[in-house]
């Protein structure tokens, strides 16, 4: 989808604030603590994504504020002239123009279509790919940040895994509640149960959807790092399925401990092939009940899963260069971008907060040129030079004010 109009109201450093950023690249330039990541943000919660990690919708707020509204006008890329890729394209069938507003007051949180209760990933609202400094450190980081890429990115693709994730997410909550009742003998081990079978049920279902998308993923992400690293090294990328307790966290070589076997990636029947899962899955926590009593938590299941980044057959966390290991992290981000286009029918918008500056010249290049094919945010320092044609705000004092549009080239504006 393109992004005609954003308007703010309270949110984070702008008071109010109205944005009609171009069909293509957009740049909002200043210096650090300028508002611009903040902008770059707010595209973000318009589809119902958090470009960063935060605590509670309230931090979302302008400082003494009780209430925020993000409203962003839209229309499939098909209909906007100028946009790129807009060429024979559908859309989402009807060529309109779609309204979709967040509102935060308290702790209630509204997201509404053209006036109407709605959820993120539904027909009509936006899905983003958002790029952060902190995504550039995924392969050599922990696993909750590659799981964020699971939970969050793919999330965009699907209702139906959104509901599957929220459905896991509650019973895993009710599961470690009984467990560490269990260990303060206010429950007895039976009181497991039916928490089991809840994880057990939920949790396969995510799982064999992750391994279906990760198969139609991987071999779009290895040819964008054969395109953005030259040719001559092999990447791949593998889902590791956390399904037992004594399966290894990663070892260099050989495959992935826990990656589905390969009918779960070419199932004939997938829903024998779940309840497969489920009944594999049901005897691992089994297996677990007495480690994870004694920690109060549950140690095996879809929220331990983790992903397998490697480069000529090597584990690339323990042998990858900085460089190698970024190039995968934007690799999969672009991936991400077609895989989330073939489910949506539309295209993601693309946002990229200040991660020029953390890659070399070769790969700033090869991202930008990447993005051609999208509505482009990026948040920016300096201004790099290949973004001819892009449209340039300045971020300062609470508002984004246009700088050089169609230009291309020179030093950041002043701050205000």
């Amino acid at each position: 989808m393109i992004l005609l109009r954003l308007g703010l109201r309270d949110f984070r450093s702008y008071a109010a604030l109205v944005w009609e950023p171009g069909p293509g690249l957009n740049l909002v330039v200043g210096p650090n603590g300028s508002g611009k990541t903040n902008a770059l943000e707010a595209v973000c919660l318009a589809a119902g994504m958090r470009l960063r990690p935060i605590a509670r919708d309230l931090d979302l707020l302008r400082h003494a504020s009780a209430s925020l509204r993000v409203v962003a006008t839209l229309a499939p890329d098909a209909v906007v002239p100028g946009a790129a890729g807009a060429a024979g394209r559908e859309g989402d069938g009807d060529g309109a123009v779609h309204t979709v507003e967040v509102a935060i007051a308290g702790r209630s949180r509204r997201y509404l279509r053209d006036g109407q209760a709605a959820r993120p990933a539904s027909d009509g609202t936006p899905s983003v790919v958002a790029f952060t400094p902190d995504d550039l450190d995924v392969v050599k980081g922990g696993p909750d940040s590659r799981r964020q890429l699971l939970e969050r990115d793919l999330a965009q693709a699907s209702l139906a895994y959104r509901d599957l994730l929220r459905r896991y997410t509650r019973a895993l909550t009710q599961r470690n509640a009984v467990l560490r009742a269990i260990g303060e003998g206010n429950a007895g081990d039976d009181a497991l149960e039916p928490w089991d079978v809840a994880v057990a049920t939920a949790g396969a279902g995510v799982q064999a959807w992750r391994a279906q998308a990760l198969a139609v993923l991987a071999p779009m992400a290895a040819a964008a790092y054969a395109r953005v690293a030259g040719p001559g090294k092999a990447f791949a990328v593998a889902y590791r399925a956390r399904t037992r307790l004594d399966a290894p966290t990663g070892a260099p070589d050989g495959p992935p401990a826990g990656d589905p076997p390969p009918r779960a990636q070419a199932a004939t029947d997938p829903a024998a092939e779940v309840a497969e899962g489920a009944s594999a899955l049901r005897a691992a926590l089994r297996a677990a009940h007495s480690a994870e009593i004694a920690r109060g938590y549950t140690l095996v299941g879809p929220h331990r899963d983790d992903l397998a980044f490697r480069l000529d057959g090597r584990e690339m966390r323990a042998y990858a260069s900085q460089g190698e290991q970024r190039s995968a992290v934007v690799c999969l981000k672009m991936a991400l971008l077609e895989y989330l286009e073939a489910r949506r029918g539309d295209r993601p918008l693309l946002v990229l907060d200040d991660v020029l500056s953390e890659l070399d010249a070769v790969r700033q290049d090869r991202l930008l040129e990447a993005a051609k094919g999208y509505q482009t945010f990026i948040s920016t320092t300096a201004v790099p030079a290949a973004v001819a044609g892009a449209r340039i705000v300045r971020a300062g004092g609470g508002t984004l004010e246009p700088w050089q549009e169609d230009a291309r080239g020179g030093e950041p504006p002043p701050s205000p």
